[in-house]
């Protein structure tokens, strides 16, 4: 008796070290991920406020355009004043853009899986649950037969007997 407990135990012991081992594993991989994550989230945001700045740049530069073209003036536009500042900043945010586009498209693939599978069977002495039957009825399933023959093959004293009706009078 006392073999079969420190067997039973030693697998046990077994068992849970390698669910521990697979949970820490399991751990790193959600932590790789979640760290990822974030990374390419503060990349979108970077790229996203870039391009605001650039929309704004790009409005500035609209601006003095129209102006511009209203006054009709002879000079061309790249003569203007504070025209190839913000056509200097455009380029710089486009390329800036570029970078961080690129990097999302880096950081967004994930070589490990973050669950792998889980620990080899089952923990000692986990027993498979199996649905009873009443004994009756487990027979009556496996010949076929129907309740009314099941109740037929009752025993005489568990039968219900049919009292006769008495004449009226």
């Amino acid at each position: 008796m006392r073999r079969l407990i420190a067997q039973f135990l030693e697998k046990f012991r077994k068992w849970t070290n390698t669910a521990a081992e697979r949970a820490g594993e399991i751990s790193k991989a959600a932590a790789n991920k979640a760290e990822q994550l974030s990374m390419v989230g503060k990349l979108k945001l970077d790229v996203y406020q870039l391009e605001r700045e650039k929309k704004r740049l790009l409005a500035d530069l609209g601006l003095i355009a129209y102006d511009a073209l209203q006054g009709a003036g002879a000079d061309p536009l790249q003569q203007l004043t504070g025209v190839e500042d913000l056509h200097r900043r455009i380029a710089e945010l486009t390329r800036n853009i570029d970078q961080k586009t690129a990097q999302i498209e880096r950081a967004s693939h994930l070589d490990e899986p973050v669950h792998e599978s889980s620990p080899k069977g089952k923990p000692p002495g986990a027993k498979k649950k199996t649905a009873k039957k009443p004994a009756a009825k487990k027979a009556a399933t496996q010949s076929g037969d129907t309740k009314q023959e099941v109740a037929k093959k009752k025993p005489a004293s568990k039968r219900k007997k049919a009292t006769p009706k008495k004449p009226a009078g």
